[in-house]
């Protein structure tokens, strides 16, 4: 496992912006209406805007293909987090980071799905937008352009658990 903090301040993000570092932000969006067992949450009034230089990231880009035995939000194929690395201009060598205006499960799914894809340095923002904010940080309404990710995908870098799995470890008890 890697030494990489999985957690970022919103003051150590603004550091790293303002140095100019390989810096990705990533702000992972997702429908409260698709969220599966959950009545529909009346959404909490986002901010008007999102932290400069965020690419939007659909929570569905973050889902594989639901199948009969996958349950509600199966990994990624491989070909959906290549099309996302290159969108976002994801390298090996980027500082992910990862928020969500209303949802922090969206985004702690998007890094460990990142994580799991391969990449070396993802970080969840600390606070969200809120905490962006309160350092003083102001928000866009601009996207950045796509494209020029060259990172490589590296699925399984983090470790899964499947049913046979689950089902030996219940009948050996380790």
């Amino acid at each position: 496992m890697s030494s990489v903090p999985p957690v970022i301040s919103a003051a150590e993000l603004a550091a790293a912006l303002d140095a100019g570092s390989d810096v990705v932000v990533l702000e992972i969006r997702r429908d409260r209406a698709t969220i599966p067992g959950q009545p529909a949450l009346a959404p909490a009034e986002p901010p008007a805007g999102h932290i400069p230089g965020a690419h939007a990231v659909d929570f569905t880009e973050l889902v594989g293909p639901r199948t009969q035995i996958s349950g509600d939000a199966p990994l990624p194929e491989e070909a959906q987090v290549r099309d996302l690395f290159e969108r976002a201009g994801i390298n090996d060598s980027s500082l992910v980071v990862v928020y969500s205006s209303d949802l922090a499960s969206s985004a702690t799914r998007a890094w460990w799905v990142l994580r799991w894809a391969g990449l070396p340095d993802v970080r969840y923002l600390d606070g969200g937008v809120h905490a962006w904010l309160a350092v003083g940080g102001e928000l866009s309404q601009a996207r950045p352009a796509s494209g020029g990710g060259t990172a490589r995908v590296r699925l399984g870098a983090l470790p899964t658990l499947d049913a046979d799995t689950a089902a030996a470890l219940a009948r050996d008890g380790h």
